[in-house]
């Protein structure tokens, strides 16, 4: 079933109970939504009532309509009724199951019963126990015989004495659509799931590392070889900062350590220096060291300390 905006459908807006909630002054109440009750909301009723998103109009928030109450009635097993003409925005929120429940908003009389409903909404956490909008089978708090609802007394004793259901598990049904013997037990079960689980979860894996080098390989040239490992993983872990950082574009330059002075460029290495000669073609060690300075000119006067003095002591006589 589908909603069509030019046909009203009919749905609950409440069962009948008790209901614990928090009135207008933050305290806490218990709502008793009886029969009494939903009739006083009913003759107080005004037709095209808005229905909105999540009480956003409540709240000062939008007042876009997703459709409007045309009209409200009791009826003894499913409380209170509203036949609601859907607008094309509010049909489409709930055909694409954007939005499921509907929430009625309401005044409080002095008893705590509902008095005047004041707006309904789309919502997905409804406060009452609410058929979907497009499932208006009975809730558990609506009788199901002749008499109409139950009483508060009787309400109140069956959800105070009921034990609740507890989940059971089909062990058979569970082995059988795991492709198990029908006689495996629970514990062997329980492994076979979480194998599955295992399973699903090594596939998804799998799958977002096959996403991620397809990401890589589309980033091409601007990719570099070196930067594909973090680039992939940057894709694994959501983190597209991380992925463009790994682009050429985004490398730092290298930068060249310039050099300090002038002076240091143009003075050779103690290494690579040629030796000054005199006019007999000999190593002039004298010249030499003057043609040095700072360590490479500590170096040679260590290494040549003997000829440098027998040149001293010459150039003295």
């Amino acid at each position: 079933m589908k909603i069509d905006p030019d046909k009203p459908i009919e749905t609950q807006l409440s069962p009948f109970g008790e209901f614990p909630n928090v009135n207008s002054e933050g305290e806490e109440v218990v709502q008793v939504c009886d029969r009494a009750a939903f009739e006083a909301v009913a003759a107080a009723f005004e037709p095209e009532m808005l229905l909105d998103v999540d009480h956003a109009s409540e709240f000062g928030g939008s007042t876009e309509a997703a459709g409007w109450i045309q009209s409200v009635r009791v009826d003894d097993r499913q409380g209170l009724m509203g036949t609601i003409r859907f607008t094309t925005y509010g049909a489409e929120l709930v055909n694409e199951r954007r939005y499921r429940f509907k929430s009625p908003a309401w005044s409080l009389g002095a008893d705590n019963r509902p008095a005047a409903l004041t707006t309904v909404a789309l919502t997905n956490r409804p406060n009452l126990p609410i058929a979907p909008v497009l499932n208006n089978r009975p809730s558990s708090f609506v009788t199901r015989h002749s008499g109409g609802a139950k009483t508060n007394d009787d309400i109140r004793k069956t959800t105070t004495n009921q034990k609740p259901k507890e989940n059971t598990m089909d062990i058979k049904a569970l082995a059988a659509m795991l492709g198990l013997q029908d006689t495996a037990t629970e514990a062997e079960v329980t492994a076979a799931i979480q194998a599955l689980i295992a399973r699903i979860a090594d596939i998804d894996a799998q799958a977002i590392d096959a996403e991620a080098n397809a990401a890589a390989d589309k980033a091409g040239a601007a990719l570099p070889a070196a930067n594909r490992k973090a680039y992939v993983e940057a894709y694994k872990n959501g983190d597209p900062k991380g992925m463009m950082a790994q682009l050429a574009f985004n490398v730092a330059p290298v930068v060249v350590k310039p050099v300090v002075t002038a002076a240091a460029a143009k003075t050779p290495s103690f290494a690579t220096a040629n030796p000054a000669t005199n006019a007999d073609g000999e190593v002039d060690h004298v010249a030499k060291l003057n043609s040095l300075s700072g360590a490479a000119k500590r170096k040679y006067r260590l290494a040549h300390a003997e000829a440098i003095n027998k040149a001293a002591n010459a150039a003295k006589a």
